[in-house]
């Protein structure tokens, strides 16, 4: 697997892996969660997820990044994480 070492803002810069397929995307390597603290009524999170990347020519661990978040649905883990 090869570290990809550059922060990229926005889905565009996926591109940069060669026949991106968010299909190819499931594995979870870490899940993070933090809460905001806007001092608003309801409270919101920054979700991280860092996720495994493979496909026939290479493999690159990817992190998505989510602000915003009011609600969020974790499937049971028994094992690896897996998101469909």
């Amino acid at each position: 697997m090869r570290p990809l070492e550059i922060s990229f803002e926005g889905i565009e810069k996926l591109s940069i892996i060669p026949d991106f397929d968010f299909y190819n995307l499931n594995l979870v390597l870490g899940l993070s969660l933090q809460r905001d603290n806007m001092g608003r009524a309801v409270d919101t999170y920054k979700v991280t997820l860092e996720m495994l990347y493979e496909s026939e020519q290479s493999a690159f661990e990817v992190v998505l990044g989510f602000t915003g978040v009011r609600r969020l649905a974790v499937p049971d883990v028994c094992g690896s994480l897996y998101l469909s």
